[in-house]
Order: C-alpha cells, then sequence, then structure tokens
C-alpha cells in the first residue's frame, strides 16, 4: 500500500498510484494507528567503504572517489517481521539526506536500487547514491523481491532530480513525495529479518551526513491500519564509535570510518586493536604498538612508533600464502608521515640477521612487509622461506621503489 498524507494532494497521488498499479490491494493507506509513533524504531548507518580511491572502468574512464565514503542507511526494528513499507515527507514532515559536500552519483546508476550487472566493467557504479526499500541492488523476482518506486513531486523533484545530481535530498514541499513498495506483504526486501534492519538509501561523499526520514512500517507482518507505525527518526553527528580508539566519540551517532588508533596522547594510548573481517567470519586484521621511539632513545628513530600487522586466523591449520591488491581490491597501508626504513633493512625482512642489531639498533624497526618471518628465514630453521614481491609491469614504477625509501 502506498503511504498517504492527511491533506488532499498527496491522497490523490496515492491513490493514482494504487491505480496504476499491480497491487492486488486496491486502496492506499489513509489511515494509520500509530501516527506520530516511533516505537522502538531507530536509524543505523554503517559504513562499507572509506578513502575508496581511484576507479579504472572497462572502457578506459577513471572516477576519482578518494576521500569518499560510502554509508548504508538502515532502519532497525523491533522485530524479525516489521515491514518497511514507505519513506515519505512533505511540508510537515520533511524528509532529509544531507552531506556537506556532495553525494557520489555514477553515470549508470539511478536513483534507485543499481543493477549489477554493470559492476564488473564499470565497478564506480557499486558506489552509486540512491535510495531503497530493502535492495543493495536490481530486485530478483525469483526471491520474492519487488522493485522500489518513487512518486515525488513533479514541480521540484527532490529523488530524480536534485539527489540524483548530486544534491542534498529534501522534501519538504506541500505535495510531498516518497519511495515505496506498493504490496509490503508480498515484498521479501520489505521484511527486516534475523538483523531487524531494512536498507533504506546508500549514500557516498566526501562530507558529512545528517538528516530527518519519515517510514511507514507495519509490525506483525501484517499491512493494515492497526499495525502500522509512522516513525519521524534523525541520525546526525558522525565520528569514530570505537572505544579502543584514540578519538572515540561518546557524541557521534554513526561511525564515520574516521578512527584513528596511532595518535593517541600517552594517557590513551592503544597498544593493539583488532578489525574483524566484514566478509568472513573469524577472520580479522590485528594491529599491535610494539614500540614508542620518545623512549626507546635511538635519535633516528624519535617520536615515532612501530606497529605490527597480523592476519588473526579461524583456524589453527590456516594458511596465508600471499597479500595482493588490484584496481578491483585496493591494498593501501598509509602514514600521516613518512615510513622509517633502515639502511640495513628492505622492502621484505628476507636479508635482515640478527646480528645487525648490535650495530645498528634501528634494522630492528624497519618498515617491511612479510608473511610470518620478521628476519632471515634460515635464522628460524627448516621450513621457512624468503619474502617473494610482484608489482604490475604496466606501472611507470613500482610499489616496492615507492614503500621502500618511506
Amino acid at each position: 500500500m502506498v503511504p498517504a498524507l492527511n491533506h488532499p494532494s498527496f491522497r490523490m497521488m496515492c491513490a493514482a498510484i494504487v491505480l496504476c498499479g499491480s497491487s492486488t490491494n486496491t486502496t492506499a493507506q489513509l489511515t494509520c494507528d500509530g501516527e506520530g509513533d516511533d516505537g522502538n524504531f531507530s536509524i543505523v548507518v554503517e559504513t562499507i567503504a572509506t578513502n575508496i580511491g581511484v576507479i579504472n572502468d572497462a572502457a578506459g574512464g577513471i572516477t576519482d572517489l578518494t576521500g569518499y565514503n560510502t554509508y548504508q542507511l538502515f532502519l532497525q526494528c523491533e522485530s524479525s517481521n516489521d515491514l518497511l513499507q514507505a519513506v515519505f515527507g512533505d511540508y510537515l514532515k520533511p524528509v532529509t539526506i544531507e552531506t556537506s559536500t556532495v553525494f557520489y552519483q555514477a553515470e549508470l546508476g539511478s536513483a534507485i536500487e543499481p543493477n549489477p550487472s554493470v559492476f564488473a566493467f564499470m565497478p564506480q557504479v557499486q558506489y552509486d547514491s540512491f535510495v531503497t526499500i530493502g535492495l543493495e541492488s536490481s530486485a530478483v523476482n525469483s526471491n520474492g523481491e519487488s522493485s522500489t518506486q518513487i512518486a515525488e513531486d513533479s514541480d521540484v523533484n527532490p529523488i530524480s532530480g536534485a539527489f540524483e545530481n548530486g544534491q542534498d535530498l529534501i522534501i519538504n514541499s506541500f505535495t510531498g513525495s516518497t519511495w515505496y513498495i506498493a504490496d509490503a506483504e508480498m515484498a521479501t526486501n520489505c521484511t527486516a529479518g534475523d538483523d531487524l534492519k531494512v536498507l533504506f538509501a546508500q549514500v557516498t561523499t566526501d562530507g558529512n551526513i545528517s538528516g530527518n526520514v519519515q517510514f511507514q512500517v507495519y509490525r506483525n507482518g501484517t499491512q493494515n491500519s492497526a499495525n502500522c507505525l509512522r516513525p519521524y527518526l534523525n541520525f546526525l553527528d558522525g565520528g569514530c564509535l570505537d572505544p579502543l580508539a584514540c578519538n572515540y566519540d561518546t557524541m557521534a551517532t554513526y561511525d564515520d570510518g574516521s578512527c584513528n588508533y596511532c595518535n593517541c596522547p600517552d594517557t590513551t594510548e592503544v597498544t593493539s586493536v583488532s578489525f574483524p573481517s566484514d566478509s568472513v567470519p573469524g577472520y580479522s586484521l590485528d594491529i599491535e604498538l610494539i614500540a614508542k621511539h620518545d623512549t626507546s632513545y635511538i635519535p633516528e628513530l624519535n617520536d615515532m612508533k612501530t606497529y605490527r600487522m597480523y592476519v588473526a586466523m579461524a583456524e589453527p591449520n590456516d594458511t596465508l600464502t600471499a597479500v595482493y591488491g588490484n584496481d578491483q581490491t585496493p591494498l593501501d597501508i598509509q602514514s600521516t608521515s613518512s615510513f622509517f626504513h633502515s639502511s640495513l633493512g628492505g622492502v621484505t625482512p628476507s636479508s635482515i640477521l640478527t646480528l645487525f642489531y648490535d650495530f645498528d639498533p634501528t634494522v630492528f624497526y624497519d618498515s617491511w612487509v612479510t608473511i610470518g618471518i620478521d628476519k632471515q628465514p634460515s635464522e628460524f630453521g627448516t621450513g621457512y622461506s624468503s619474502i617473494f614481491t610482484a608489482s604490475d609491469p604496466n606501472s611507470s614504477s613500482s610499489w616496492m621503489a615507492d614503500f621502500d625509501p618511506g
């Protein structure tokens, strides 16, 4: 059913939508017993990509999303059976999704969920900004999914016009606008499910986001006025939500990817941190602080810190064979200053002997990449191998040549 507001013009628009649609319900939901009731619903913002970088597509195009983050916006529901049917607003309850800069809009994207068939040759489209009801990409009918529909005030076109051109999404006209699923009971993408969340937008920007959003939801999986609620919720103030980070922000309402674990005051020094995998349960990237050089009395390293990075695995017999990156899965290790490199060190520790430590202690704190060793493999005994490196032969310079000088 299509959400309706209390003034006649919006009711007329809703009625037209229902009459022209294919839904088995032929009347708009004009009454809602939970009008203005927020229940225990809330908005959750998840950061799914940070500092995306430069993307090369199959047509030879270049999209520079350096400094851009991608956020997914969810309605956090009360029960797994809850249904999100619509997001809608007008001059009485405006809907806004705003950024302090601009939203990225891919050329082959659209105002609603993108077509995943273009991701392979136009990977930038997966970072498109769009509105939706429960879908990250085009609906799969065989899975019971229904595509998101848009009905908007044609005088201002806040969704297909301003927002689709990278501007803020602001719905505040008398007529109002909406994105919705006509029959929420029949569309699997409207259901909260086990994680109690329904996606309602994805945005990519290099700015700070905020917003106010009104929803039409139904409790108990049944679409009628008795189960209807219209929560009006907001999200504000992005920041770091990890209590272990140097810049943990107790006032932030969503994590904007800004967590800093390396520049803490001495009173809040972080000595280790773990980043769980988003895609493979049981694996994580662990970082440990092994030396603070304001207390190591090595002049060359004054005020520096030495960190080691580890892959934590799910099973004791798991094996790490390679670390790699490409244009689809970039590898990026950065510092706000330069990396320290000892004259006796190298890109890998394969040539470092422990006897070096006695006459040049800086070599112990050299910066390198590795798989499992921190010195010449012969010093570990049998079964250990040197680390091999490779770079794109078509690149003007190798990553090794860029990394080794610092």
